[in-house]
């Protein structure tokens, strides 16, 4: 299901439950059981002090922006930094690295699947069934089927885009998510061989010592024995690496995503570096011949396929302007908004009063990591997030090197010169680090399953119903988990691999954006994570007493309560009672529809969408008969719909169109005046949109008032003049006008705008 759309809908609610129990249990078990402990140093602290600005920021902009978004975005946010904090707590042995690497590359393979299937016959199949009836299909998605409507402009933009999916809703963000775990990918495949000293080493480890057998022998109690490494099953690994790699390569040429591929060739470059650090200039090596070919592969099949063309190219620094043009309006936001930023969930309806008169789109996100947590929590929340991430790098490339090729939480063999007398103290450490037990792999596996089951009840939930392929996309990814399953248990990963693909990730992030997007944030933080605890250094780490790790389950507890009162309970039950209100309506059962939306209202009391309903259907009521209680309850309605959500500017044109409407319909002026209101009010949220001032334009002409019409008409001329973009033109659409004959109705809004300044210019 599409996680960039969590912020209105919470679909991520169950998730930061369930991770919020987890964690209360297992702080829990640390306080009751001695033997454990939970170890931290100043990078969990400014974690933790990223949750506390967080949370300040939610709690002063809650009133000021979308409540509910605010505080299902907030609440993700914690759940974020707190996965960050298990996952150092959880993954500190190599076995549990790459067991997690490995469950997240299964994911992957999923993901390319159903991308795969969507690219090459679900997508074709619905353009030609769009073709056929496009009003059927645009109906039935619920989308006005007027020829020139916006809605079904963007409809039919989004179907005839040939970028796959997956279970996003931007291409961009699944070419985020397979970047970094295409590197992990060739970082397998690249270190699954191994040195023949090291596989011969943990051999004879494996085998016992005559005392060690004879003891076994006469023994009782169950030893288990690390497997021997077998020097041909590596290749099964490299290959079964190597082919998940070009897949996810292929699939990032299918989403044409260009920040994705430039982060990912750095990321290819500095992999390649890692393993021939100190060999240049590389002598002739069959590997470096085998991955070209790979990549020349991949390129040649995207051109034959026609999965690229001069565009992807081509396009790029227009591309790279509309960015800059992105970031300009934001720091704007940021300069008036710098102590606490717009707050979590607010940034698009924020934005909106920044947005350049020559930007292409108003943005849900800035398309950059620092500027999306700026803009957002404030300047104090991004020096403190910058602190973190300066941290980790500072434990990383002083001390160590970028270039080295330690294992994760373990040692390097091939690291240690043969003669040192610690050579033999490092092979059996990278022996235990080797080995693990396969309840570790195989709990890893069960939770993975079980995180399937919960996200396709997820989707059925907030009415995202999966799409069917992906039951047939699990056991390709269990088949993949079989296939790398002696990697998991015995393999080895130089920790290297783990940054570039963190490197990868912010690359992609820092131009595309999405650290905000559940389906792509998480995999950045774990692999922050694991690059924070690789240069763990145990003289900086505390053990926390007793008595503090006391206090973090009993404020766990609290989180836990908290989430269930403000999040999880309200939400879910909120989308039961839309959803049946969606259905009475589907029926025709008008009273019943708003018995169930004032039951959604009263489950969630911070909710927009709920008065939004009542407002629309109250609105039809009016329509047919105006009387003074139905308009009563709409002017009600709307009323709690802006006490909600008081900055949404396609809100404010919504009310103006329901008003002009009415007017329409009977001639009262009253509602004409309160659509010039709310188109005033559209117009001040979103300065820079000429077709907002074109809609005002001609509200005030109806109402007699031609300077103020020829004003706006003028505005909304000037800043058309200054928009590139064709489709976005006044000549490419169309206004809000009930009121017009047959043969207004057929004029574009350009063609509107200059008629009415020539008119008021006249009188």
């Amino acid at each position: 299901m599409p996680s960039e759309s969590t912020a209105e809908l919470g679909a991520g609610a169950n998730w930061i439950m369930l991770l919020l129990i987890f964690c209360t249990g297992w702080l829990a078990s640390v306080f009751v059981r001695p033997a454990m402990v939970l170890r931290v140093d100043v990078i969990d602290a400014l974690a933790g002090m990223l949750i506390l600005l967080v949370t300040l920021s939610s709690l002063v902009m809650a009133g000021q922006g979308c409540t509910r978004a605010t505080i299902n975005t907030a609440w993700q946010w914690v759940g974020f930094v707190i996965f960050f904090l298990w996952c150092r707590q959880l993954l500190r042995r190599p076995a549990a690295i790459r067991a997690a690497s490995a469950v997240m590359l299964a994911l992957g393979v999923g993901l390319t699947a159903l991308a795969y299937y969507q690219y090459f016959y679900s997508l074709p199949q619905m353009r030609a069934e769009f073709s056929r009836d496009p009003d059927a299909m645009l109906r039935a998605a619920g989308i006005d089927p007027a020829i020139g409507s916006p809605e079904r402009k963007l409809f039919e933009d989004r179907l005839h885009s040939t970028e796959p999916l997956a279970t996003f809703a931007l291409a961009n963000s699944l070419a985020g998510f397979l970047a970094p775990w295409l590197v992990v990918a060739l970082g397998i495949a690249a270190s699954a061989r191994g040195s023949r000293e090291e596989i011969h080493a943990s051999n004879a480890a494996s085998t016992p010592r005559p005392r060690e057998a004879e003891r076994l022998a006469t023994s009782k109690a169950p030893v288990r024995l690390p497997k021997p490494v077998r020097l041909d099953s590596s290749w099964r690994v490299v290959l079964l690496a190597g082919l998940v790699a070009v897949l996810f390569g292929f699939a990032l040429l299918l989403t044409k995503s260009r920040t994705a591929l430039l982060a990912v060739g750095l990321g290819l470059s500095l992999l390649g570096l890692s393993r021939w650090p100190t060999r240049w200039p590389i002598r002739f090596r069959w590997q470096l011949v085998l991955a070209a070919t790979l990549i020349a592969g991949v390129l040649a099949a995207a051109t034959a396929a026609g999965v690229w063309d001069r565009q992807v190219l081509t396009e790029t620094p227009k591309s790279l302007l509309y960015r800059f043009e992105y970031w300009k309006g934001t720091a704007a936001m940021i300069g008036d908004h710098p102590w606490f930023g717009c707050g979590p969930g607010n940034f698009q309806h924020f934005y909106a009063t920044y947005k350049l008169p020559e930007a292409s789109e108003s943005i849900a996100d800035p398309h950059n990591l620092f500027f999306e947590v700026a803009a957002t929590f404030g300047v104090p929340a991004l020096l403190v997030f910058s602190v973190l991430l300066g941290c980790v790098l500072w434990r990383w490339l002083p001390r160590y090197g970028f270039f080295s090729r330690t294992e994760a939480a373990g040692a390097d063999v091939a690291s240690v010169p043969k003669s040192s007398p610690e050579a033999g103290r490092q092979a059996a450490a990278l022996t235990a680090e080797w080995t693990t037990t396969p309840a570790m792999s195989q709990t890893m596996y069960l939770g993975a399953l079980a995180g399937v089951a919960l996200g396709w009840w997820t989707g059925f939930v907030i009415g995202m119903t999966p799409d069917p392929f992906l039951l047939l996309c699990v056991p390709l990814a269990a088949a993949f988990l079989a296939g790398l399953h002696p990697w998991t248990e015995r393999g080895r990963l130089p920790l290297t691999v783990f940054a570039v693909a963190l490197l990868v990730l912010t690359v992609n992030l820092l131009a595309a954006g999405g650290i905000g997007f559940a389906g792509i944030a998480p995999t950045w933080w774990l692999l922050l994570a694991i690059v924070s605890n690789a240069r763990a250094l145990p003289s900086r780490e505390r053990d926390l007493p007793r008595v503090a790790v006391g206090l973090l389950t009993a404020a766990a507890m609290l989180l836990v309560i908290g989430c269930f009162a403000t999040l999880y309970s309200p939400t879910l039950r909120c989308r039961a009672k839309l959803d049946e209100g969606e259905e009475r309506i589907q029926a025709r059962r008008l009273g019943a529809a708003e018995a169930a939306f004032l039951a959604a209202a009263a489950a969630d009391p911070y909710t927009a969408e709920p008065w939004n309903n009542l407002a629309a259907l109250y609105h039809h009521e009016a329509l047919e008969r105006a009387n003074e209680d139905s308009l009563s309850r709409f002017q009600s309605a709307v009323e709690q719909v802006l006490r909600r959500n008081p900055r949404a500017p396609t809100l404010r044109k919504q009310i103006g169109d329901w008003r002009l409407s009415l007017f329409a319909r009977w001639g009262d002026d009253h509602q004409l005046q309160q659509a010039i209101v709310a188109y005033t009010e559209w117009v001040r949220l979103y300065p820079n949109h000429a077709l907002g001032h074109a809609q005002l334009s001609l509200s005030h002409h109806l109402a007699g008032n031609d300077d103020l019409s020829q004003r706006a008409a003028s505005e909304a001329l000037r800043l058309d003049a200054l928009n590139p973009h064709h489709e976005k033109k006044l000549s490419q659409q169309r206004l809000f006008n009930p009121v017009a004959n047959s043969e207004g109705q057929r004029e574009n809004a350009e063609q509107i705008v200059r008629r009415l300044r020539k008119t008021s210019l006249s009188k």
